[in-house]
């Protein structure tokens, strides 16, 4: 069969599997550009769904709770007034950091609540994440949801930005200093916005080849929308006004940082990492592998270091 829906018909963002010289991080946009065109759903409710699923019962008073300290320190504030006085893209960097970190960390201390995962949003400044020596163009996140060691505290220790790995990577967060930035649902061409994010879920697919979504966040201006990247396109969710909604941006990134499981991330549920690995190791970590069939007669396979070679194509395989 083919036709344009067929994952294994050529397109732009596939040619760089054989493309030997690095490509630059404005070539790999102008490529998504083009290639994601007919395939973005916008105002989706297939994103905001995905964080609805808690294992506890007063989520509403945790986030009531940390709503209330946010609004009570001066990063939000300093956020929308930055925003208004139309300030450089990296003046909304720092509030953003200080507002992800009090949501991840501000939880148990005040309201009893246990995080069960451990990530953390990073800010890369300048910094590109370790690629493992795969091709990928210099091209980061401004956030990336990065998997981090396990800690008794309620904030995990801000981690060296010279350290991360692509590997490590699970979702991230673009920022752009203008609402006119953001996924206009009415443009009749794809936003930067977007083109950038496919940009970085295939790095991510391509780091973690059992990686089949990656879910990411939108802010640009005082609006923010949540993202779903995967082998088809993207779907993009409502906008929504970042004042107005903190509570939906405070779940969300409750959710990334200290309650999602991997699987919930979108990792493939038939590869399990070994005891003692982890996505953040020094070597490439080993994984048990079924067909995802049932009962103790499933063959199983282990893998041993890094993928000999993945694509780095996001749409098809």
């Amino acid at each position: 069969m083919s036709s344009q829906y067929t994952p294994v018909k050529p397109h732009a963002g596939s040619i760089q599997n054989f493309n030997v010289v690095r490509a630059s991080s404005e070539d790999s946009r102008t490529t998504y550009a083009g290639d994601l065109v007919g395939r973005i759903e916008y105002r989706s409710a297939k994103p905001i769904n995905s964080y609805q699923h808690w294992s506890i019962a007063n989520i509403d008073t945790v986030v009531k709770t940390i709503e209330t300290k946010i609004r009570q320190e001066d990063d939000l504030t300093r956020f929308l007034q930055n925003v208004r006085d139309k300030l450089n893209e990296r003046e909304l960097y720092e509030p953003l950091k200080n507002i992800f970190r009090a949501i991840e960390g501000a939880v148990a201390k005040q309201t009893g609540y246990k995080r069960s995962q451990f990530r953390q949003l990073v800010e890369m400044s300048d910094h590109v994440p370790d690629t493992d020596n795969m091709p990928f163009p210099d091209s980061k996140p401004h956030f990336v949801l990065a998997e981090v060691p396990s800690t008794s505290e309620p904030l995990t220790p801000a981690i060296d930005v010279r350290v991360v790995k692509w590997r490590q990577i699970c979702g991230f967060i673009e920022v752009k200093p203008k609402f006119e930035e953001g996924p206009n649902t009415h443009s009749k061409t794809v936003r930067t916005i977007v083109s950038q994010g496919a940009n970085y879920a295939r790095f991510i697919l391509a780091a973690r080849p059992f990686q089949l979504y990656v879910l990411c966040v939108f802010i640009y201006g005082s609006h923010f929308a949540l993202g779903w990247y995967d082998r088809r396109g993207v779907i993009i969710s409502n906008d929504y006004d970042i004042d107005g909604n903190l509570d939906i941006l405070i779940r969300v990134v409750l959710q990334l940082t200290t309650h999602m499981t991997s699987y919930q991330l979108g990792h493939d549920k038939t590869a399990v990492l070994l005891e003692g690995h982890s996505y953040y190791q020094n070597q490439y970590p080993s994984f048990l592998v079924s067909m995802g069939g049932y009962g103790n007669t499933t063959p199983q396979w282990r893998t041993d270091g890094a993928p000999i070679w993945s694509s780095l194509s996001l749409l098809g395989r």
